[in-house]
């Protein structure tokens, strides 16, 4: 498991920031590896690990039973001690609330929820439901309210996107059945009888005939005038039609990504071509879509391409890109990242690895352009002659599985 682009600048700086102060960053010794908090309860592994006993219990549960940071087999019952030693030391620190005009002195591991419970912290305000402009009047009293109604209300959201469009369709529909009414109704008017002059007998037969072929010309130039204002207006309603189906199309694919909730699966199409072309140009990498953790959550994307050093591996990483709600996220990003090799027809050679987000490096940060050019991943994830095995109608299959913690 690699940084792509490691960096070397230190990440001391990192705590949780409050109104009016900032946790002071804890010891490293102190630290969960996978809550990334204060040690509760602290456990010591064979492997040399400290975990919060709640954290350590449930990966073990989630994940078959290995260590979290080096892969090595644990069991309950063998492998996990209780650290009396390092709960001690924790139960000695002390440190200042860091919220303005507070000067009380807590103990290290009850900072956090002092802050939180004790002193109110900003939220959001004017808070309304990301499809009201479609009917939903819901409003969120907080960002978590907010995402609790759009992960229930999704098939409800869908609902009222399909019933604006259909309004929209049938709005366009009687638009164009109304107007060919109209328009017919008018042509009708050209060809009603005048009325009869009761002089007409006394008027030449040159001079009736003469007028009458002025009046069927005037009729036709009047019908051709009509006639292309009914093309104009039905090559207006197609566009708006086309317009629409695109905008449907985008909706339903941005949808289709909003709510995989971190799994995305990734089909690489005619992949012996880009093998090809990856070998020819040096540098040439191929993306997969964004995709979300969850509909209000961080935006990952997927990226593949021959490892600059041994062009004989392929290197697989994902990278960070800018979303929708990024101001109401924490940084940098922490969770569990698994990259997995789909098998077409075996499920047990598919190829599985699974990582831990490293808040210190700058992969894992807020970007700040639309794709963070840091990566994390590994750089040697397959040789490349391995890959034909992989291939279902020179597809490759891709999974990534991202879950915050």
């Amino acid at each position: 498991m690699t940084d792509v682009s490691p960096n070397n600048t230190s990440n001391s700086s990192r705590g949780t920031v409050y109104e009016n102060g900032v946790i002071p960053v804890l010891d490293a010794r102190f630290e969960c590896p996978i809550c990334l908090n204060c040690l509760k309860d602290p456990i010591l592994t064979t492997c040399g690990h400290r975990f919060c006993k709640e954290c350590i219990h449930g990966w073990l549960k989630h994940t078959g039973g290995s260590c979290p940071l080096d892969g090595q087999s644990l069991s309950w019952e063998n492998d996990l001690f209780p650290d009396n030693y390092t709960r001690r030391e924790i139960s000695q620190q002390r440190v200042q609330c860091p919220v303005e005009d507070c000067t009380e002195i807590l103990p290290l591991i009850d900072a956090e929820y002092h802050v939180a419970n004790c002193h109110q912290t900003n939220e959001p305000t004017n808070l309304q439901c990301t499809f009201s402009n479609v009917g939903c009047d819901f409003i969120p009293s907080s960002m978590n309210h907010l995402k609790t109604h759009l992960e229930k209300e999704l098939h409800n959201h869908l609902a009222l996107i399909t019933a604006v469009c259909s309004g929209l369709t049938n709005r366009i529909a009687g638009s164009s059945y109304n107007n060919s009414l109209k328009s017919k109704a008018e042509e009708s008017k050209f060809w009603d009888p005048k009325p009869k002059d009761q002089n007409d007998s006394t008027k030449p037969e040159g001079n009736n005939l003469q007028q009458l072929i002025r009046d069927l010309f005037e009729k036709v130039v009047l019908l051709e005038q009509k006639n292309r204002e009914q093309e104009i207006q039905l090559q207006t309603l197609q566009q708006q039609t086309t317009k629409l189906v695109t905008v449907n199309k985008q909706l339903t694919s941005d949808l289709s990504l909003r709510i995989c909730n971190g799994e995305y699966i990734w089909s690489i199409p005619d992949f012996p071509t880009k093998l090809d072309q990856m070998r020819a140009e040096t540098g040439t990498m191929f993306y997969s879509p964004g995709f979300y953790t969850s509909y209000c959550g961080y935006r990952f994307c997927a990226r593949i391409n021959l490892n600059f050093k041994d062009p004989n591996y392929l290197t697989l990483n994902v990278h960070l890109m800018q979303g929708d709600n990024d101001c109401a996220l924490e940084w940098p990003f922490s969770g569990r990242i698994s990259l997995i090799l789909i098998h077409p027809t075996d499920p047990n050679q598919s190829i599985r690895e699974t990582m831990m987000s490293k808040p210190r490096l700058e992969a894992f940060k807020r970007p700040t352009a639309i794709i963070n050019p840091r990566a994390f991943g590994y750089a040697e994830f397959i040789s490349v002659t391995c890959t034909e095995q992989y291939l279902k109608n020179d597809s490759l299959t891709v999974k990534i599985q991202i879950k915050t913690v």
